[in-house]
């Protein structure tokens, strides 16, 4: 549990004609990693020569290739909008599509038969498809330029290169600078309109044209200006005619869009699983011929070099008697000191969830604690406590079951995910009843949700009214949490035979620690009184300690001192987390309490002018479809609607929306912040007693089986 699993060094030496059925089974099983032999370091696998691959792997990946091209067309009709979103949070478990195992010649027949039936058509229902889409793209993007250009009076069948004039059409935002230099050409106009400005940023669009003979001048003129050409090409008329005929062929486009993909979704019904289920029998087999090429073989044998956990060795030395009929022979070794030995992770099941957080920092070395099983409960311990707020607990609660429930139900790491998420808001749950937090504090000016309805709960911490409570909490936590630092770090040293190290490393600490709370807390903040005595011991201490530091740390003892006061101080952000999240919650709070208090009936008339604004907004929005016009005449609409009847109604309205929408934003701002920090307490303060990581995970070569599933298995 503390510490990976065990693992033996595994050479198997096969007769060539066996070596396809043991690779099968080895693949099928998964228990062993497969090493180049030319990187294991052993002596006497020098004496074999390295295989090469499989001509057949090229033509499995020529295979794949094509599988994969046609899924990719497939995507190309594939729902999107709200139904795409609501498959990728609650994505629909596949059910695994059944298989027969077949040699490389039947996944080649499958693998004909679904070419020739479907690729032709899917290729070219997809290049129609992909067409489409760009041409749709472009004529949105000439509707967007046009757009700029309503009210010029311009035949747009005449921009571009004619006999005797060039005109171009494009858009600039400095159009003094334009005038400038078109003004020094005698032959060439410009003529342009303003359509954007916003504060001090203008954009214009512009009409420019010359004689043929000075268009590199006029080309020269519009560079300097930052002119960017509108493409126009295909148009007829007015910009007004053009919009009508481009928004009229953008709808037919989009018709026979929506035909082809519905053509392509019944190819796909009918053929994509088995397309699906082919790639990943393309995909088994294409790992199992290209680990080949890290074997070792002579004239009449094969040599697999590997690793194996040691408690499957028996299991491994049975499977490959029984797919070898006995013609192999086995080589386990223990690990030397020097190879490279592979690290496969062995906690409990409650513990795997976390093995991320482990990983995102290094993953152990071999011979180092894992400590996922530690980090597990002290990560969950620190982030309730940071983020303190029992209602902020249950949204992150129902977020985190969402992703369990959604996407962890397709993907390992999601699922994990979603789990240390739930067990992080239940955490906060229970440190924020303690900590009396409900949407923020409990206060007079800017009551939290629970004063709102009335209710009263006491609470045994609250980091607002008595924050040095919370502070010595969190410093006495982290004091704990460095001195278990501590003894892991002189475990491993005693664990190493470095009895010196763990001495002079950890132990230092254990007499400066208690020799500076004595002196600190009587002599200098007069907290406590002593005896005599136990400051002479204290003083002895104290002085015995410095000699340690420095002949371990020699001329930079200095720096040990106030690293690990740095250490231990850093726990305060426990209280400063805690702090933020109820300073702005409360500040919410606050907020909505002013908002709702402003409401007066001498504002309805206001009232009534914000809903004629919000409705002149709802036509500009008409005219130019911007979506914040429309969220922005929506709101005042409904705001000045409401305050016509009710100003309470209306402002109650606007403080809902403030207190909802700060407290989601406070909620996602404080959790990414005790999340980081939660992590950072165990990958700075706390690793660094004891932990490196930086070892290599185990590869089992083994199947990889997402879509579809065996049901029957024969050689």
């Amino acid at each position: 549990m503390f510490y990976p699993d065990r693992m033996s060094s595994v050479d198997i030496i096969v007769e060539n004609s066996r070596l396809d059925a043991l690779l099968s089974d080895l693949h099928r099983h998964g228990i062993m990693e497969i090493s180049d032999v030319q990187n294991t370091g052993k002596k006497y696998l020098s004496l074999v020569r390295k295989s090469s691959s499989p001509s057949e792997l090229r033509e499995i990946s020529s295979m794949l290739l094509r599988a994969e091209e046609m899924l990719a067309d497939f995507e190309l009709a594939e729902e999107s909008g709200v139904e795409r979103i609501k498959d990728m949070i609650f994505p629909k478990v596949p059910e695994k599509i059944p298989v027969t195992r077949k040699g490389l010649e039947g996944v080649k027949r499958e693998g004909e038969e679904i070419f020739t039936a479907v690729e032709e058509k899917a290729e070219g229902i997809a290049g129609k498809i992909e067409a489409l889409i760009e041409k749709t793209g472009r004529k949105r993007a000439q509707l967007e330029n046009v757009q700029k250009m309503l009210g010029m009076n311009i035949d747009l069948s005449l921009l571009g290169r004619g006999g005797y004039v060039v005109a171009r059409a494009g858009e600039v935002g400095s159009i003094e600078t334009l005038e400038k230099e078109v003004s020094k050409l005698s032959t060439a106009y410009a003529d342009s309109k303003l359509f954007f400005k916003k504060k001090e940023i203008e954009r214009y669009a512009v009409i420019a044209m010359c004689y043929i003979r000075d268009e590199d001048a006029l080309n020269s003129a519009l560079r300097k200006a930052g002119f960017q050409d509108f493409d126009t090409e295909g148009l007829n008329g007015r910009p007004e005619d053009a919009d009508r005929a481009l928004r009229n062929e953008i709808l037919n486009l989009e018709k026979e869009l929506g035909t082809l993909k519905k053509d392509m979704r019944e190819l796909s019904r009918k053929w994509k699983k088995r397309l699906e289920a082919l790639a990943e029998e393309l995909e088994i087999m294409r790992d199992r011929f290209d680990v080949i090429s890290s074997l070792g073989k002579t004239e009449s044998v094969h040599v697999i070099s590997g690793w194996v956990p040691e408690k499957k060795s028996a299991e491994l030395e049975k499977l490959v008697k029984s797919a070898t009929d006995n013609h192999a022979l086995l080589f386990f070794d223990k690990p030397k000191e020097e190879e490279d030995v592979p690290v496969k992770m062995a906690n409990p099941k409650w513990a795997k969830p976390f093995e991320f957080l482990t990983k995102m920092f290094a993953p152990p070395k071999y011979n180092e604690i894992d400590p996922t099983v530690i980090i597990a409960p002290i990560f969950i311990i620190y982030f309730g406590l940071m983020l303190g707020d029992a209602l902020y607990g249950v949204i992150i609660t129902l977020g985190g079951w969402i992703i369990y429930r959604g996407m962890g139900r397709v993907d390992e790491a999601t699922k994990h995910f979603g789990i240390v998420t739930t067990l992080a808001g239940i955490s906060t749950v229970i440190f924020g009843i303690m900590q009396g937090g409900y949407l923020g504090p409990f206060s007079d000016q800017a009551p939290n949700l629970f004063q709102l309805v009335g209710i009263s709960v006491p609470s045994l911490l609250d980091s607002m009214k008595d924050p040095i409570t919370m502070l010595v909490i969190g410093l006495l936590i982290g004091l704990a949490h460095i001195n278990l630092g501590l003894i892991l770090g002189a475990a491993r040293n005693i664990k190493e035979g470095k009895k010196r190290e763990a001495l002079f490393a950890q132990g230092t600490w254990w007499v400066l620690q208690p020799a500076g709370f004595i002196l600190i807390s009587g002599k200098l903040f007069k907290w406590f009184d002593y005896s005599g005595n136990t400051y002479l011991i204290s003083w002895v201490l104290l002085l015995i300690g410095l000699v340690m530091l420095i002949i371990q740390e020699k001329g930079l003892s200095f720096f040990g001192i106030t690293g690990f006061i740095g250490n231990f101080l850093s726990y305060a952000r426990i209280l400063a987390l805690g702090l933020g999240t109820a300073g702005i919650a409360l500040t919410v709070n606050m907020l909505t309490s002013l908002v709702v208090g402003a409401a007066s009936q001498s504002l309805m008339p206001v009232c009534a002018i914000l809903a004629g604004l919000g409705a002149i907004f709802g036509i500009v929005a008409l005219k130019k479809p911007r979506k914040r016009y429309k969220i922005l005449g929506a709101f005042l609409l409904v705001f000045g609607l409401v305050g016509v009847i009710s100003v309470q109604a209306a402002f109650m309205l606007v403080g809902a929306l403030m207190f909802v929408m700060g407290h989601i934003a406070n909620t996602g701002l404080q959790a990414m912040g005790s999340f980081v920090h939660s992590l950072r307490l165990q990958y700075v303060e706390f690793f660094g007693y004891f932990y490196e990581g930086g070892g290599r995970e185990f590869q089992p070569y083994e199947e990889k089986r997402k879509v579809t599933e065996v049901k029957e298995v024969y050689k």
